[in-house]
């Protein structure tokens, strides 16, 4: 009987309205992003008009050229000159270059533990993780990644000069940084400085990576589609050469 009413209980409970209340909220937000999914793919598959009605005829999808926002000109048979080409795997080589640093830098981020800094050592440029009693290294390739903590920082130093790629003066400053109170309060404004900053890092690094991937998709599809278009326009004029004569 007791549990009967503990089920009675719980359906009018407040708790059990208030669950359902974002439970709602949560397909609201769901329907809405549908709906503007949708509308997005209808715009996107649109027909084209002009002289971009050409393009669609030559096989390339409506979507593709207004997500990329190719602009293939049909005044003339459209060409991939040497200069084009030069040019456009210069901008390709060199936003790849930006993208994988990017990248490397939004990985390190996600790396970064709560109550976890990242330091970078200016004089050797090594950069590190560390919190209040510990330390290790940051790099995503290296072979013996090394870690020190406090104790070892403890009359221990033939232990710490036996840890491979370490410098010297990266144990030095981090055992310092164990032993001194000052350190410790500079190093804790640092750990909350960081988790403020995910905030605002986590998005913008996103949405310039996303930025730079289209750009090199987007380049790399006007040159593959010029040369498609181009293909077609040919043979368009071989069959007209043909069933003329």
């Amino acid at each position: 009987m007791s549990n009967a009413l503990s089920i009675t209980e719980l359906f009018t409970d407040e708790s059990f309205k208030s669950t359902i209340e974002i439970f709602a909220s949560i397909l609201g937000i769901l329907g809405s992003i549908f709906a503007a999914g949708m509308i997005i793919l209808k715009y996107l598959n649109k027909p084209l008009n002009g002289e971009s009605e050409y393009l669609s005829k030559a096989g390339i999808p409506n979507w593709t050229i207004r997500l990329f926002s190719i602009s293939i000109p049909l005044k003339k048979t459209p060409q991939n000159t040497f200069i084009d080409k030069i040019l456009s795997g210069f901008i390709i080589f060199s936003v790849t270059i930006g993208l994988l640093f990017v990248f490397h830098m939004h990985i390190q981020t996600l790396r970064i533990q709560n109550g976890w800094t990242l330091l970078t050592l200016k004089t050797t440029n090594e950069s590190f993780f560390i919190t209040n009693h510990s330390a290790k290294e940051s790099s995503l390739f290296s072979r013996h990644p090394w870690s020190i903590d406090k104790k070892q920082c403890i009359g221990n130093s033939n232990q710490l000069k036996r840890i491979k790629n370490i410098s010297p003066e990266l144990s030095s400053l981090i055992c310092e940084i164990f032993n001194d109170e000052k350190n410790q309060i500079e190093l804790n404004k640092y750990i909350d400085e960081v988790k403020k900053d995910k905030i605002i890092i986590y998005p913008i690094l996103t949405i310039i990576e996303i930025i730079l991937f289209w750009l090199i998709i987007s380049i790399s599809l006007t040159l593959s589609l010029k040369r498609k278009v181009r293909n077609y326009i040919i043979k368009q004029q071989e069959r007209a050469y043909y069933y003329i004569t």
